[in-house]
């Protein structure tokens, strides 16, 4: 399941970027995350004291996941030909850090969860968790259209 996500996480930040190429990446990426907090923010529909707590704890989470993922590409992102001055050592240490890599996300999630709990009640951690998935199938629908779109021009 994680690894369907990770996938499918993967596959709309590439669709993604291909879709804003051209397009100024600060004005996209804005629009993309007020898409998202539109979307989750009616999915929740969070109180204004809610949100006051909510919206922080997320960007502080996804500001730590990003870090991170950061650490896990750059540890796996070795050209195949430096593979072969590496020592065995050196590949095993590189394997064992990026296997960690997963706890330490893991924990993160298990942190945020843990707060998420603090200030939500646990119909709204729910909702949270499933709105997720939901925006993933929302931009690929939008991805879609605007494909269908630019293919009618």
């Amino acid at each position: 399941m994680m690894r369907f996500l990770k996938v499918s996480i993967t596959g709309i930040l590439v669709i993604l970027a291909f879709w804003a190429t051209g397009q100024d990446n600060v004005n996209w990426e804005k629009a993309l995350k007020e898409e998202k907090v539109t979307f989750i923010t009616r999915i929740l529909n969070l109180t204004s004291e809610e949100a006051k707590q909510f919206w922080p704890l997320y960007d502080q989470y996804w500001e730590e996941k990003n870090e991170i993922l950061k650490e896990r590409e750059d540890l796996i992102n070795i050209k195949v030909s430096s593979l072969d001055s590496l020592s065995n050592t050196e590949l095993k240490r590189i394997a064992d850090k990026y296997v960690l890599n997963f706890r330490k996300e893991a924990n993160l999630l298990v942190d945020f969860n843990s707060k998420l709990k603090e200030i939500l009640p646990p119909k709204k951690v729910i909702r949270f968790y499933q709105s997720n998935t939901e925006f993933k199938k929302y931009l690929l629908n939008k991805i879609q259209e605007h494909e269908k779109n630019r293919q009618k021009k």
